[in-house]
């Protein structure tokens, strides 16, 4: 997942970066070339959207979890370093602490099954994720303004063009 993610981020960064420095784009009148390489970043924006979600899940659920062991650490007496495993031991054996914990513990067990990355993955992910969030907001903030119109353009002339062709050789 984090290896096709991340080959589709590089995709999306070096199409925005070829339509950024495209003299045509700037202008207002981007290239037949330009416009396939907004129509290109634009799909990889949607073959990545919904992997970029999955991954923000998964970094939140490590975060959850991360946080709800800690809480789990100051309830239990000598601050355990498997919080999740001394919280279910006190649980079995009906502690005082029983109340306090099973939702706690409940919460962490349910995260645990979110929360698949680990510490070092979830750095990886995110850096992934700014990387994809800064391309898709160049793309969409400095560059969609300029291509879309243009693009929506072509596709008529083309549409019109495809058209026409049946007609000119049936005469």
């Amino acid at each position: 997942e984090f290896r096709r993610a991340s080959g589709v981020v590089d995709a999306l960064e070096a199409l925005v970066a070829v339509l950024a420095a495209d003299d045509s784009v700037a202008s207002g009148a981007p290239s037949e070339e330009a416009r396939s390489s907004f129509v290109a970043s634009e799909a990889k924006v949607a073959e990545m959207a919904p992997t970029a979600e999955k991954m923000r899940r998964k970094c939140q659920a490590r975060a959850e979890l991360e946080a709800t062991r800690e809480r789990l650490r100051e309830l239990l007496p000598g601050a355990p370093e498997d919080a999740t495993k001394a919280a279910q031991e006190a649980v079995d054996a009906q502690s005082e602490l029983s109340g306090a914990l099973e939702p706690l513990l409940a919460h962490a067990i349910e995260l645990e099954a979110e929360a698949t990355y680990g510490a070092k993955m979830v750095e990886k992910v995110a850096q992934l994720l700014q990387r994809f969030d800064a391309a898709r907001a160049k793309l969409e903030v400095e560059l969609a303004p300029k291509m879309r119109d243009a693009v929506a353009a072509a596709a008529s002339e083309d549409e019109a063009r495809r058209a026409e062709e049946p007609r000119a050789r049936a005469k």
